[in-house]
């Protein structure tokens, strides 16, 4: 799968300029005007309408263009360090999904986190940690299955839309199984979620409903 969200920035105004999917131009979003300003809101659900109505589904991004979407969390730099706590979060906990075996429960409490939301990242920061315990060949062929045709170094990314949340789950579980060290951030940013190659998650939110659902 080729494509990239083009961003042009000028005039202290930035819109999205169009989708570029296999190559072509398929898709066109006129930024919103409101009091002399454009609105990413508006481009962003039209980006995630025209994604639901033409059926696409998960699409894998480089680290160019993941990083496009991080930094509009103001998320940069060494992300399974530094940059991804903050302090605008007001709640925090660390669940263990495979003790009690509740790892198909948290993957979908967690997919479905981000209500409101045009789309979720979930981002691979680092993978092969134990060799002996993934299942890469699983990763793959789930990553063909929605398009995708790259390594992991190269390709990063996995950006869901909102009517994704199935797939976004069975991501999370691939990656739990997998030993992956990943986050999984949101539009909103209500929440941040770190997966560890320890098999546990860290849980960042200014939602204290979600903590408890998650206990």
């Amino acid at each position: 799968m080729d494509y990239e969200i083009l961003i042009m920035k000028k005039w202290e105004m930035t819109q999205i300029i169009s989708l570029r999917f296999v190559g072509h131009y398929v898709a066109s979003f006129a930024p919103c005007r409101r009091s002399g300003q454009v609105s990413m809101l508006r481009a962003s659900r039209d980006l995630c309408r025209w994604a639901k109505d033409n059926e696409i589904k998960m699409l894998i991004i480089n680290n160019i263009q993941s990083e496009k979407y991080l930094s509009q969390l103001n998320i940069t730099g060494n992300i399974s360090i530094n940059e991804f706590d903050s302090d605008k979060f007001t709640y925090s906990k660390t669940v263990s999904p495979f003790k009690d075996n509740t790892i198909n429960k948290i993957c979908k409490i967690i997919s479905e986190s981000a209500s409101g939301s045009n789309w979720q990242l979930l981002y691979i920061s680092d993978y092969n940690i134990f060799p002996s315990t993934e299942n890469l060949n699983l990763y793959y062929t789930f990553q063909k299955f929605h398009g995708g045709n790259g390594e992991i170094s190269d390709y990063p990314g996995h950006l869901f839309f909102s009517h994704e949340n199935n797939e976004l789950a069975s991501m999370i579980a691939i990656a739990l199984l997998n030993c992956f060290d990943a986050i999984v951030v949101s539009q909103n940013d209500y929440s941040r979620f770190k997966i560890s190659h320890h098999g546990i998650i860290k849980v960042l939110s200014q939602d204290p409903e979600l903590i408890k659902i998650l206990d």
